[in-house]
């Protein structure tokens, strides 16, 4: 159907299978109204100091400030009963001590847009003029505290494959592999290859390794490095995520302690460099691979606005 609202709705942290819909139809348990705020840019904050030519300012610096967002909701019900228990819901999903929930907006044909939200106001159960048996109407604020909308995760794959050509762009052998990897030398990688990030700021990738791979090496084209010296057996999984600095190694099943000699591994010149907006050129290294060998590249893209248009 041309034109149709973009479907809505609040995630619980705690039960993620049963999300909560604010739909625009007028017939739904919940309604989301007119008026929705905050599903836009965020707001920006500015350091500024006098120009010395006495006019205007100079930019010093700027930052994005927590994001609060507005949805008016219409719950109703067969009778009061069935009005209150949704807005116990309402309640339960929005209660901050869960540890907040999820707010996911899907457009019509477009990907989903997901952003991290706090209660604020808007539930202190006010029975007044908004309130009658068979409906609850309220405004509910809620607080982003990272105050960009997360999209769906991306995922690109380096693999290796016996007796194959250094670099494959097309072909069956690409078909054959879900996520169209690059497809390299079983015993030796050195391969580069151009990533295309659609996102509004940079993102922290992570990278997952499975050996065998020695001397694992990853480098943008602008001189960053991230390495990871010694041998990854067989099986054993290494992940890298940039975003928390964390380095989780598995052998045998077992996660294994992520104390000073692991990160020791990565080389006193690695860095956890991001990958900006637009096309990056990534070079991954190593030695001793087979067809068990896999190297993946995963990002989550971070957009301003929650809506996404044509």
């Amino acid at each position: 159907m041309a034109n149709q609202a973009p479907v809505v709705k609040l995630i619980d942290t705690l039960d993620p299978d049963e999300p909560l819909y604010l739909l625009s139809t007028g017939r739904s348990a919940f309604t989301l109204l007119e008026g929705v705020e905050g599903f836009g840019l965020p707001e920006w904050e500015y350091k500024m100091v006098d120009h010395p030519g006495g006019v205007g300012s100079l930019l010093q610096g700027q930052r994005v400030k927590a994001r609060e967002i507005y949805l008016p909701i219409h719950i109703q019900g067969d009778n009061q009963e069935q009005v209150m228990r949704r807005w116990d819901r309402l309640q339960r999903v929005t209660n901050p001590g869960r540890g907040g929930c999820t707010l996911e907006i899907t457009p019509e044909n477009r990907d989903p847009r997901s952003i991290k939200v706090l209660y604020k106001e808007g539930l202190e159960g006010n029975f007044g003029a908004t309130y009658r048996k068979y409906w609850y109407t309220m405004g509910l604020r809620l607080l982003a505290l990272d105050p960009y909308w997360r999209g769906s995760t991306k995922t690109q794959v380096w693999r290796t494959q016996t007796n194959s050509k250094p670099f494959i762009s097309g072909g069956d052998q690409v078909r054959t592999h879900k996520f169209f990897p690059v497809i390299l030398d079983a015993s030796a990688v050195a391969s580069g290859r151009r990533v295309q990030v659609k996102s509004d700021v940079p993102v922290n990738p992570i990278w997952s390794v499975t050996g065998p791979v020695t001397d694992l090496k990853i480098q943008d084209g602008f001189g960053h490095k991230l390495g990871f010296s010694g041998h990854i057996a067989p099986g054993d999984t290494l992940t890298i995520d940039t975003s928390t600095y964390g380095i989780a190694y598995v052998s045998g099943g077992e996660i294994q302690a992520s104390d000073d000699s692991l990160y020791a591994r990565l080389g006193a010149d690695s860095e956890m460099f991001q990958l900006p907006p637009g096309e990056s050129a990534i070079r991954v290294t190593g030695a001793g691979m087979t067809s068990q060998s896999r190297i993946e590249l995963s990002y989550t893209p971070l957009y301003l606005s929650g809506y996404e248009g044509g």
